[in-house]
């Protein structure tokens, strides 16, 4: 590239005044869409929201999941909600098929990492 092709910046520096301009342009630009986004951010994070609705489980389906997490066995689990051994295993299966997970390991990796529930 040839030297006289570079732009020259004048005493004045009047080249660089329309890249501030420009700059003060983009800046407030990206000052009102950050401003939208944390208004719009608390709108979709309102406390209704429970982490279960967001793979369509049931409320009693969350419970399971909770109870896998903490280790429990299905004759646990069924005597801790008043329920059969056989519901803990159909709601098991609903469950599996909903996180389409194969296990009830991956369940209880599944709802951590997807914070279903806290880490202990």
């Amino acid at each position: 590239m040839r030297d006289d092709k570079l732009p020259v910046v004048g005493e004045q520096g009047s080249q660089l005044q329309p890249l501030r301009q420009r700059r003060e342009e983009l800046l407030g630009r990206q000052r009102r869409a950050q401003a939208h986004y944390y208004s719009l951010h608390s709108v979709v994070s309102a406390p209704e929201w429970r982490p279960e609705q967001k793979f369509g489980l049931t409320e009693r389906e969350f419970d399971v999941v909770q109870a896998i997490v903490a280790g429990y066995s299905n004759k646990d689990i069924a005597s801790q909600l008043s329920i059969s051994e056989q519901t803990v295993k159909h709601h098991l299966g609903s469950i599996f098929d909903k996180l389409r997970v194969f296990s009830r390991l991956e369940l209880a990796l599944f709802a951590l990492n997807h914070q279903l529930v806290g880490r202990s």
